[in-house]
């Protein structure tokens, strides 16, 4: 079943919500609803009009795995049907998207234990469709009965303009180097880092939402490899940073202990770096506390290492450009017991880190401590936000009350005169980030109103295309909203936009769908997605 909005510009209760001082952003909302288990919703332009069209990965007990293909219409609706039903044949193991046939728009990269294949959806069935692209020993050998891992879009790694593959195997990472006639002849074979399943953690304590019992919380290890490195973002400069949307997260993560293989710009060349975490003595001295970070960089068809770094297994890492210059900065996220994180920020200088002497180091007190950079004020510099949990173990247990607080800093560009991370008096002109928040936000959830806990705040979207972003989250009640921020960095009081959804949301996905400035939505509910166009 579809359900279609049209919502007007109101001014109270409805779809769509805005301010009186503002004209409201609009959007057409399509509500697809499905018997089957869905288990991954994509965002690709397969027919080639620049739109982006909808796949959805679901599982059912009569029919298996399939992706079912929803195209865009020209005035932002998807149906409520599939356009197409593409059977997940039982040896494919993973996917990927890359525009490489003549035809215009991009095709699914099949990926089975021992090759990979292209598959175009603008055809009908496997039959004479299914192009075999080269034989390759993928790293997983099984498929998963029930889910379908998307591995990400086809990059173009060596600048050459044509799109590559990067693809983990049992031996070592390889990148196959595409020669822009739908062939991939050139291999590059990169490391393959190795994790142990079997370390853990400080005990730290979790909680949970759950629509049907609320807050629930619980003492266990969790693995300190969860998200070590973001893919790299396809935004600006000054606006990279760890997007908890990004739908790369793949097989490459956690769930098979082989550490991501991620490129990143550290030099002023047109070709990637690729940064991963590995231990330092190999596989034979995985039990050890230690970690080793290390670049490789790619040139002339070779991956040659470029430096390497010990660190802690509880150590985080982020790369990401801080100082606006166009270079992956790298920020380590250090924890200290469950609820104290130190935030260590090192300024990329000529494609090196001086790990002994941080730029700058800030602490924080909560639970879950999680960092994003984004440029909210257009200064060309991004903003750090950092957002965390706070709560009294025990007296969360007893009422199942929390505090979510969401802090902004105020990003300062760097000299690049070797800033050793002293401040230049009380204001901290020579450090990345100003000292003090600008701003900070604080909610307070229970177990009657923790539908607003579901996802933090989000400061990735601009649902007014004016190119400023706003600040997007759950109000208490479960809807949408987005609040304005100011040249100050304060978000406003009053939501500028509103949207209460047909069913509870469980993840607010932000994407580009049409291209015309203003930001779109992925809302997913328990076994239905709802999708939010932007109307001029």
């Amino acid at each position: 079943m579809s359900k279609l909005f049209k919502p007007a510009l109101l001014f109270a209760a409805g779809a769509v919500f805005a301010s009186a001082s503002l004209a409201a952003p609009r959007y057409q909302a399509s509500v697809i609803e499905l018997e089957e288990t869905i288990t991954d919703q994509i965002t690709a332009d397969l027919d080639g009009d620049g739109r982006q069209d909808l796949l959805v990965a679901v599982w059912s007990d009569d029919r298996g795995r399939e992706l079912l293909v929803f195209p865009q219409g020209a005035n932002g609706h998807f149906s409520g049907k599939p356009a197409q039903r593409i059977e997940v044949k039982k040896d494919i193991v993973a996917f990927a998207l890359a525009d490489i046939r003549e035809e215009a728009g991009e095709e699914l990269i099949l990926l089975t234990r021992s090759g990979a294949y292209s598959y175009s959806s603008r055809k009908e069935g496997y039959a004479g469709n299914l192009q075999k692209l080269f034989d390759f020993d993928f790293l997983a050998t099984i498929p998963e009965r029930k889910s379908f891992p998307f591995l990400g879009r086809a990059q173009d790694y060596n600048a050459d303009g044509i799109a590559d593959l990067l693809l983990p195997g049992r031996q070592q990472y390889s990148l196959f180097l595409g020669k822009g006639d739908g062939s991939f002849p050139s291999v590059v074979e990169l490391p393959r880092p190795h994790r142990d399943p079997r370390r853990e953690s400080d005990t730290d304590i979790r909680f949970d939402v759950s629509f049907a019992e609320g807050l629930s919380f619980s003492v266990n290890s969790p693995s300190p490899f969860a998200e070590l490195l973001p893919k790299r973002s396809s935004n600006s400069p000054g606006d990279q940073g760890w997007d908890r949307f990004d739908e790369n997260n793949s097989i490459l993560e956690v769930e098979h202990w082989l550490a991501a293989l991620n490129p990143v710009q550290l030099n002023r060349g047109p070709e990637f770096e690729f940064v991963y975490l590995d231990h330092p003595q190999g596989e034979s001295d995985a039990g050890t506390d230690k970690l080793r970070f290390n670049a490789l960089r790619l040139e002339n068809g070779k991956a040659e290492s470029e430096w390497q770094h010990e660190l802690n297994a509880t150590d985080e890492i982020v790369a990401a450009d801080f100082n606006g210059d166009g270079l992956g900065d790298l920020l380590l996220l250090n924890s200290r017991g469950s609820d104290q994180t130190n935030v260590l920020f090192f300024a990329n200088r000529a494609g090196k880190f001086n790990f002994a002497a941080p730029d700058q180091v800030m602490r924080f007190s909560g639970y879950q401590v999680q960092v994003s950079l984004r440029d909210l004020n257009r200064d060309q510099v991004p903003e750090l936000i950092v957002s965390y949990y706070g709560l009294a173990a025990v007296e969360a247990l007893r009422s199942g009350s929390m505090l979510r607080t969401t802090l902004i800093y105020a990003g300062n560009a760097l000299s690049g005169n070797g800033n050793t991370g002293q401040a230049d008096g009380e204001g901290g002109k020579g450090l990345p980030f100003s000292q003090r928040p600008t701003a900070k936000i604080e909610d307070k959830f229970s177990a009657e109103n923790a539908r607003g806990l579901v996802e933090r705040l989000n400061f990735s979207a601009d649902v007014d295309a004016d190119g400023r972003n706003e600040m997007v989250g759950l109000d208490q009640a479960g809807a949408l909203i987005a609040r304005s921020i100011g040249p100050d960095l304060q978000p406003a009081s009053e939501p500028v936009w509103r949207f209460v959804p047909l069913h509870l949301i469980q993840s607010v996905i932000p994407r580009n769908l049409n291209k015309d400035g203003a930001s779109d939505f992925l809302l997913r509910h328990q076994n239905s997605v709802t999708v939010l166009v932007s109307q001029p």
